[in-house]
């Protein structure tokens, strides 16, 4: 593989995860103007109301992603304080679903000049089990 110039910065993937972060955003926004619309117009229900859960799972995903290390910039010292902060709310969130409920989480990996990211999908299944999907 080709390295990059001498000259140039440290390769992040943290623009990546600011797209992933966006996209996120974007479904948030389109299942929030369905139910908008819904209340406008008096409605009991919305073409997109099955993407709700996926909504606030999206959503628990968005914070996860700018709470990441490199999302944040960090380097050097300053990445274990940050990935400490990332690993207790995540702890918290797994802690705080409740049956049924679901949560988006960052993942993927990084190598010196390239990203490859994934979504994962982490589900209460209830009775103290859990259902993991990789997307």
């Amino acid at each position: 593989e080709k390295s990059p110039p001498a000259n140039s910065a440290p390769f992040t993937a943290a623009p990546k995860y600011e797209q992933l972060a966006k996209a996120l955003s974007f479904v948030c926004h389109i299942v929030q103007e369905s139910e908008r619309n819904m209340r406008h117009t008096r409605g009991t229900s919305h073409p997109l109301e099955y993407l709700r859960p996926n909504q606030i799972a999206c959503e628990a995903g968005i914070k996860l992603i700018s709470l990441l290390p490199h999302s944040a910039g960090a380097s050097g010292k300053n990445l274990d304080a940050l990935f400490l902060n990332f690993i207790n709310t995540f702890v918290n969130m797994v802690g705080n679903l409740q049956t049924e409920q679901q949560v988006v989480l960052p993942g993927g990996w990084q190598q010196p000049n390239k990203a490859h990211l994934c979504l994962y999908i982490l589900r209460n299944t209830g009775s103290g089990k859990f259902s993991f999907s990789v997307i």
